[in-house]
């Protein structure tokens, strides 16, 4: 079976930008925003990097602990030049930032802060009028959270 001059012609090219990546770590945008995702049973968890300014994603890690982030993070480049990391406050996230991009500022994304909100406001609903929140309907809330 021969190959056509376009197939070969891509597979070169295919092979130097996977060369290239190898040899030219990708730099980090200053504004970072991680995020978990669960995918399925078989792929399990994948952690998502993105690129705040933009919009975009920027790379996905495979799972969630930080021993196997820390490998894949120690390949980026300009760690050192990132200013912001917008997150869930997870421990786990909170240790792999501080390690990988120690210039950064950690803040709560707009989900999480929206949600610490609503949970606090529900807590407030039910301290002052218990006899409502007695009523069916009302946000289960689990104090310790």
């Amino acid at each position: 079976m021969t190959a056509s001059i376009a197939g070969v012609e891509r597979y070169f090219e295919r092979h130097l930008s996977r060369q290239f990546a190898a040899w030219h770590r990708p730099k980090c945008p200053i504004f970072l925003g991680i995020d978990e995702h669960f995918f399925s049973r078989r792929q399990g968890y994948a952690t998502t990097l993105c690129h705040l300014k933009n919009h975009k994603f920027y790379e996905v890690l495979p799972g969630l602990s930080e021993l196997s982030l820390e490998a894949c993070l120690q390949r980026l480049q300009g760690e050192y030049a990132v200013q912001l990391v917008a997150m869930d406050l997870s421990a786990t996230y909170r240790s792999i930032v501080r390690k990988q991009f120690p210039n950064a500022r950690i803040e709560a994304d707009r989900f999480h802060v929206i949600r610490f909100v609503n949970h606090h406001l529900l807590l407030s609903w039910r301290d002052l009028d218990p006899a409502e929140s007695e009523k069916p309907g009302f946000a289960e809330i689990d104090a310790s959270a």
